[in-house]
């Protein structure tokens, strides 16, 4: 559990899981329902963030299977007050990042190659896949 979660007393249930190669992501929602979380584990990085809203995984999926939409970031949630998008990279057609920050002028920039954009957008679909069954 993630301790900025132990501290605050929220507790996290899972909802539904997706691998894809060396990617696994979990979709983790709070026991009175108002957050849910995705767990992002991959070969390089492991990171754990607040989404805005479901409908959101849909539109990674779409986002990273695409590899359109160069000037446009998706936002995806928060960690803590910064906000976390993927945008695809300009200069290389085969690079999508990961960003976390306020602004431009303080970011993180994870980097995503080809492979990674591919298991992620498969582990993100088994996860779409999960919740249409559980409904």
């Amino acid at each position: 559990m993630n301790p900025e979660n132990e501290e605050s007393g929220k507790g996290y249930g899972l909802s539904a899981t997706g691998c894809s190669g060396s990617w696994r992501v979990d979709l983790d929602e709070d026991l009175d329902g108002s957050e849910w979380r995705l767990q992002l584990d991959g070969p390089r990085i492991s990171f754990d963030f607040v989404v805005r809203d479901l409908g959101v995984i849909r539109s990674a999926v779409e986002y990273l299977q695409a590899k359109q939409n160069r000037d446009n970031p998706l936002l995806l949630g928060y960690f803590g007050s910064n906000t976390v998008a993927l945008h695809w990279d300009n200069e290389y057609p085969d690079r999508c990042f990961l960003i976390i920050g306020v602004d431009f002028s303080s970011t993180l920039h994870l980097t995503l190659f080809a492979d990674d954009t591919a298991m992620l957008a498969g582990a993100l679909q088994q996860i779409l896949e999960e919740l249409r069954e559980q409904a």
